[in-house]
């Protein structure tokens, strides 16, 4: 195994029992550690932690330094438990470091540190919303910024966005007709009548579906849902091989690719007579920037907010923590949302990360996810186990994703028993 060169450092902040976990990583072997010229200090803010040490003798001494911001202030107590004698923790993810763990007290009077409901009970880690759009915004390719939905023009497009409801709206419309009160007999063909309107004004009639609108964008977690005749600069790309596990319709369903760098942007609905655009591979153009047509200001979000979002809503709608996500083959993860609303901060000679917003998870790699999803019988059944379906090239960048954010974590903090662990950034709604 290659030697290690530099200082790992990684804290999380447990809000609920407002606590901070720090792991160090020194990069010598636990013999080689000389405990008498390795400190750790806290700063007189105690919003951030020094780590110093030294590798070999005399003339072939290497020091190293790394200071890591805490996601929290921590209490003034906090100083006499940082000291490496016996915080040592066994790992044997590289036999040339060495890790410590330590707790930390968060300072009574930091408000910074307090996340209220776990996150799940707001609606703010969803980006772009209808709140957040304008009747002139534009959509460009994340990657090429190729015009897909709009105009460069100021004021020659108007949009209108909304967006749809939650994925549990037509199960809830069903629970409502089945178990709504009773009225009086000599009423009810009346009522009958009256609802029969409401469902076909509201929506929620058994023969109402969905349908892109054009001039309309409808908006979901994932995606834009919009008409074909809207959009410009984009081709069609037949997917011409079924994978095993894809869902009926994504069998059918036609890629939509940016003409101008070939990146799937989005994919065909059928059943909403529409195409639904990625948010993930898609850069959103606010009338603000219009005026500067020659440097133009862009935004984007990282991939991973957008599956964090999702599972968010799911563990919402469904009560669920644990998930099979693939693009369709046989092999896909199983992830556990493990921590859905934590902050942390990392940091080594070669990243840093300070004070994040993210949803810690669990993960491990899936030969077969057909027998977790429909299990041979005798076979145990998870009861609380929900189905992610990603596209092919967003489950790939979300591999990605994992694999990074488990690369630059401490020995001692990549894996939990048979999981890997991993942070999932989310988004944050700035007031």
């Amino acid at each position: 195994m290659a030697e290690r060169t530099s200082i790992f450092l990684h804290a999380e902040l447990l809000p609920n029992i407002r606590q901070l976990t720090v792991h160090v990583s020194l990069p010598s072997r636990p013999a080689d550690v000389d405990l008498r010229s390795s400190t750790i200090t806290l700063s007189e803010s105690r919003r951030a932690i020094t780590v110093y040490t030294t590798r070999g003798i005399d003339d072939e001494k290497q020091e190293f330094l790394e200071t890591l911001k805490l996601p929290a202030r921590v209490a003034e107590s906090s100083r006499r438990n940082l000291s490496f004698a016996g915080h040592q923790v066994d790992t044997l993810q590289d036999a040339n470091s060495t890790d410590y763990s330590f707790r930390l007290q968060v300072d009574d009077y930091d408000n910074a540190s307090k996340l209220s409901n776990n996150g799940l009970h707001e609606d703010d880690f969803v980006p772009w919303t209808a709140n957040d759009m304008l009747v002139q915004t534009a959509l460009h390719c994340r990657f090429c910024r190729e015009l897909i939905l709009g105009s460069l023009e100021h004021g020659t497009t108007k949009w209108t966005w909304k967006d749809l409801p939650s994925g549990n709206w037509a199960e809830m419309m069903d629970f409502w007709h089945c178990h709504k009160p009773d009225v009086h007999a000599d009423e009810k063909d009346q009522q009958r009548v009256i609802d029969d309107q409401s469902a076909s004004v509201k929506g929620y009639g058994a023969s109402n579906r969905v349908i892109a609108l054009t001039g309309t964008v409808l908006i979901d977690v994932a995606s834009f849902l919009v008409a074909e005749g809207d959009c410009q600069n984009i081709k069609r790309f037949q997917v011409s091989d079924a994978t095993p596990l894809a869902p009926l319709t994504a069998m059918t369903r036609a890629n939509i690719q940016c003409k101008q760098c070939g990146v799937v942007v989005g994919m065909e609905d059928p059943m909403a007579d529409g195409l639904r655009l990625y948010k993930s591979n898609i850069s959103v153009r606010h009338p603000s920037a219009l005026g500067h047509p020659e440097n133009p200001i862009f935004e984007s979000y990282v991939m991973d907010m957008f599956i964090s979002a999702q599972l968010l809503e799911l563990i919402n709608r469904e009560g669920v923590r644990r998930f099979v996500i693939h693009a369709g083959n046989l092999d896909g993860l199983l992830v556990w949302a493990f921590n859905p609303d934590l902050r942390y901060s990392s940091a080594s000679a070669d990243h840093s990360i300070i004070t994040e917003r993210a949803m810690k998870v669990l993960y491990q790699a899936v030969p077969n996810v057909e027998k977790i999803l429909e299990p041979e019988k005798g076979t145990a059944v998870p009861l609380s186990l929900e189905e992610l379906y990603l596209p092919a090239t967003i489950y790939d960048e979300f591999l990605d994703s994992l694999k990074r954010s488990n690369g630059i974590l401490p020995g001692s903090a990549r894996t939990f028993r048979e999981w890997n662990v991993a942070f999932l950034r989310r988004y944050e709604r700035v007031p």
